[in-house]
């Protein structure tokens, strides 16, 4: 039987009935064996820490390898303010090269302060996620692994491709992206097939409904995963 390594977000993490996940889906169908290391509120840092290393502690054991990517600045901060008063108090390498600048911004009597000094900052973080994809594209096409790329939800518009155009060219530069359109992930994809207010569980909750993974894993994952077996 072949095996599969699943990383994500929330999205595609396991153990959660209500959802009936799509990989828990996929688990249950017995078609493959599963290994699902996706947890909630993990950014792309993370997801692909989490697959690297399971990997490597196998032995590079696994036939295939699902990844569904999350939000640009997961657990940053839900707002500008949440932001920068994060990356103030603990300033990491993501955003190394503008810290001088947060202080500057952060301290400005004004809610919701933008600056061009802001752009860049954002724009940082937008390369740092989008690097990680690369490297981790790079990983698994050195080790030989096939394997399947996607988003959870969209992430990429017009004014962040054309800032990133080269980045995001070479991560998409396979047949091992998914998308909806052209940027879209599972979100967009469902409710274009379900409508909105089906296809998320609530107004307050934009994670996929019972029935939007369901869609996702009939439509997307299922007939991949027939590809291989």
């Amino acid at each position: 039987m072949k095996k599969i390594l699943i990383g994500g977000c929330s999205f595609s993490a396991g153990g959660i009935n209500q959802y009936h996940i799509w990989s828990e889906q996929l688990k249950g169908s017995k078609l493959v064996e599963v290994k699902n290391v996706a947890r909630g509120s993990y950014g792309q840092g993370l997801i692909t820490q989490t697959v690297v290393d399971e990997l490597i502690q196998s032995d590079f054991e696994y036939d295939f390898v699902i990844v569904q990517f999350s939000a640009i600045s997961r657990s940053v901060g839900g707002n500008l303010d949440e932001v920068l008063k994060k990356i103030h108090n603990n300033p990491n390498e993501d955003v190394s090269e503008y810290y001088s600048n947060v202080d500057d911004i952060y301290n400005k009597d004004k809610n919701n302060f933008v600056s061009d000094k802001y752009s860049k900052l954002e724009s940082s973080y937008y390369k740092s996620s989008l690097l990680k994809i690369a490297f981790l594209k790079d990983f698994l096409e050195n080790k030989k692994i096939p394997h399947l790329f996607f988003w959870g939800w969209q992430q990429i518009d017009d004014k962040v491709y054309k800032e990133h155009k080269k980045i995001i060219d070479y991560i998409y530069d396979s047949n091992n992206w998914w998308s909806f359109e052209m940027f879209g992930g599972i979100n967009e994809f469902n409710k274009f097939d379900l409508g909105e207010k089906e296809a998320v569980l609530s107004s307050d909750d934009f994670h996929p409904s019972k029935k939007g993974h369901k869609n996702f894993y009939r439509k997307v994952i299922r007939p991949k995963i027939l590809e291989i077996i």
